[in-house]
């Protein structure tokens, strides 16, 4: 999340967690919580479909099996915990996929195979 200092969206998510924090469910401190105030007060904020989600963990596909156009996404979540195999710089020198395009540009400057 993305938000100005001073945010109510940001300030009423804080506040919940008082009376309504979970320390062993990450996922619905983090995820569940802020989408039941989104739904209650979407004026709020503003959701970005693509630039922060693609590709998300439904779509792991197009990170290790497919190139797709990466360069004005915000972030790329990797997942490499699930494919420790591939992530190796002498993997990713060869790896066909988005991941290794974006690995080659991090390490080398260039996302074309070497």
């Amino acid at each position: 999340m993305i938000a100005r200092k001073g945010s109510t969206f940001m300030r009423l998510f804080y506040e919940s967690y008082r009376n309504n924090y979970r320390a062993w469910d990450w996922d619905y401190n983090c995820a569940r919580v802020p989408y039941r105030l989104y739904l209650q007060r979407p004026d709020l904020l503003h959701v970005e479909p693509y630039k922060f989600t693609t590709p998300d963990w439904t779509e792991r596909d197009k990170l290790w099996e497919q190139v797709i156009d990466w360069k004005d996404l915000y972030v790329i979540h990797v997942m490499g915990h699930l494919f420790r195999d591939r992530s190796s710089p002498t993997s990713i020198s060869q790896l066909n996929s988005t991941f290794g395009q974006v690995m080659r540009y991090i390490y080398y400057g260039s996302p074309k195979l070497r």
